[in-house]
């Protein structure tokens, strides 16, 4: 008989250890903006403050993003609202290789 495990929420709006960036982009992730966030910040006001912002210039958010990210629509456009602990600027790929340290961007010195 398998035993039940408890649910588990992950809240990725409570990290502050990491720096993390809000990304706007557009369906084929296109990066439109980019704002640094430094380690420390709150999130869910950094969200709600980029919504807030994006409502004022016409965009209608989907959700309120507390799952750190969110899609916005403004008439036919849509867009996504990201927050990531990945820096988008950097030229590492978010592959599985990455993650385990192996590809090409893991060897190579910095």
């Amino acid at each position: 008989m398998l035993s039940r495990m408890p649910r588990r929420r992950c809240d990725p709006l409570a990290d502050k250890v990491r720096p993390h960036w809000l990304i706007v982009a557009d369906l084929e992730r296109n990066m439109i903006s980019c704002d640094a966030l430094p380690a420390g910040t709150n999130l869910r006001r950094a969200m709600r403050s980029a919504l807030d912002r994006l409502a004022t210039e016409g965009w209608q958010a989907e959700s309120d993003g507390a799952y750190g990210f969110t899609f916005i629509a403004h008439g036919q456009e849509r867009r996504l609202v990201n927050l990531t602990p990945a820096d988008p600027t950097s030229n590492r790929g978010a592959g599985y290789a990455f993650l385990a340290g192996t590809s090409a961007d893991a060897r190579s010195p910095r």
